[in-house]
């Protein structure tokens, strides 16, 4: 028996194939569906300094996200400017900007306190800018010195970073540069 002579058998089989084929298996038909792809974005880093519950950032920043209208050029030190808590809020919740936060600790001023044989004292400059002597009685001082109590020394030591120098010491120090 001829295989090749039957027409109808001709067209249900390939060329190669000995067998007859079934259904296409490859479908040319279809659409391609869209594959979930990752987006790269790049997110502005902004530093935000936080101090005394409020927020600042520099000059710089604050220009490019319109909060100024002048750019700072040429500044010795980062100039910062306080923002706003809806301004933070904004920032914080759009997702373009990475936000680096830095909190700052308030410099305590410094103060001289003098120890001489258990004894405190401060400069009469220092007791008048705290309110201990009245101008009469910083004007009227015979003495560069003023006491203050062990107790007292304690509550400064809340308030300002204290430098404990020695009173005969640091009266010599001074008396030989001048």
């Amino acid at each position: 028996m001829n295989i090749y002579k039957n027409e109808k058998n001709k067209e249900n089989q390939g060329i190669l194939s000995a067998t007859v084929p079934q259904k296409p298996i490859l479908n040319t038909q279809s659409q391609q569906k869209v594959q979930l792809q990752t987006k790269l974005c790049q997110k502005k880093k902004i530093v935000i300094y936080k101090k005394e519950n409020k927020y600042y950032v520099n000059h710089s920043t604050a220009y490019a996200l319109g909060i100024v209208n002048t750019r700072a050029i040429m500044l010795e030190k980062p100039k910062l400017v306080e923002i706003n808590y809806d301004i933070h809020n904004k920032l914080k919740n759009n997702k373009e900007f990475e936000i680096e936060y830095i909190v700052q600790k308030l410099d305590k001023p410094k103060l001289k306190v003098f120890i001489l044989d258990s004894s405190y004292y401060i400069e009469n400059s220092a007791a008048f800018a705290l309110g201990l002597l009245s101008v009469e009685e910083f004007n009227s001082a015979t003495s560069k010195y003023y006491y203050i109590p062990e107790e007292f020394l304690a509550k400064l030591k809340e308030n300002y970073e204290i430098e404990i120098y020695s009173k005969n010491l640091y009266e010599e120090k001074t008396n030989k540069k001048l």
